[in-house]
């Protein structure tokens, strides 16, 4: 066995998808399997010592694999296995991973005229509380206000939790979630729908729910990573000036500026 394949095998579970900026990169790109994601592009690397303070990598590059005898297509399904492990979705503003768990619940709009009175005084304070009324399993008003206030709170997660970052374990390439579809159906199941992508760094990504974002916001933060890259972030972590939005009924991925209906919005030009 070769020296390569004696360490693929070895730390096979440390294997990692970074992205880069296309631009700029495209002569690299030619040596690399890699796959095309907007203006980005995923290549992967097999990170001998995770330790932040090193940078230690083996590049994935077509010499390497030829080596190791593996078609690309397996060493990409291989690395998006351990990215579901390693990927974390985290409340930007309460600092706490969002729950995977969903508590199911049934409502009812109305109160029912053949409830009994008891209930029918617990429905009304549901009523002015929460705007709804939630069901036990036997259809009739819960009267636990703890029970309620869980339900309510789970009821408007996606309310309680506009805006995520997405970040890894080890705190590195968290971006090569882009590569991923199961990181795209966690995140629309978490905020029920469409949301953005600010491409942060190499190793984070900042995610915002479409349903709280007009235009004029994407604007605004589409100008701030602009200006972000230009004066704060290090060519080796910078990805893109552009923000993504995610469609996720059509599960598509595109460029938020061509999801802008206003004619001429006022965004700087990209900066690299």
């Amino acid at each position: 066995m070769s020296i390569i394949k004696e360490i693929y095998e070895e730390n096979k579970d440390l294997l990692r998808i970074r992205m880069i900026p296309t631009e700029g990169n495209e002569e690299f790109l030619q040596t690399v399997p890699h796959k095309q994601i907007l203006d980005l592009s995923a290549i992967v690397i097999l990170k001998i010592d995770i330790d932040p303070s090193e940078t230690k990598s083996i590049i994935m590059n077509n010499k390497v694999l030829h080596e190791l005898g593996i078609p690309e297509a397996q060493l990409f399904s291989e690395a998006e296995q351990i990215l579901k492990n390693d990927i974390q979705v985290l409340d930007l503003l309460m600092d706490e991973v969002v729950s995977e768990e969903k508590l199911d619940y049934r409502e009812a709009k109305k109160i029912d005229p053949n409830w009994p009175e008891y209930d029918k005084t617990v429905a009304k304070s549901q009523m002015e509380n929460y705007g709804t009324i939630f069901l036990d399993e036997c259809g009739l008003p819960i009267d636990n206000i703890f029970e309620t206030d869980e339900l309510f709170k789970e009821k408007n997660k996606e309310m309680l939790n506009p805006m995520l970052v997405a970040t890894s374990k080890t705190y590195l390439f968290a971006a090569g979630a882009l590569a991923s579809d199961d990181f795209y159906d966690r995140v629309s199941q978490k905020l029920n729908g469409d949301f953005y992508i600010i491409p942060d760094s190499a190793h984070a990504l900042v995610i915002m729910n479409a349903k709280y974002l007009d235009e004029e916001a994407v604007i605004d933060f589409t100008n701030m990573l602009r200006t972000f890259n230009e004066t704060m972030i290090s060519p080796q972590e910078y990805l893109s000036d552009n923000i993504y939005f995610y469609n996720a009924k059509t599960k598509t991925l595109e460029y938020a500026e061509a999801s802008l209906t206003l004619d001429n919005p006022d965004i700087s030009s990209p900066r690299r």
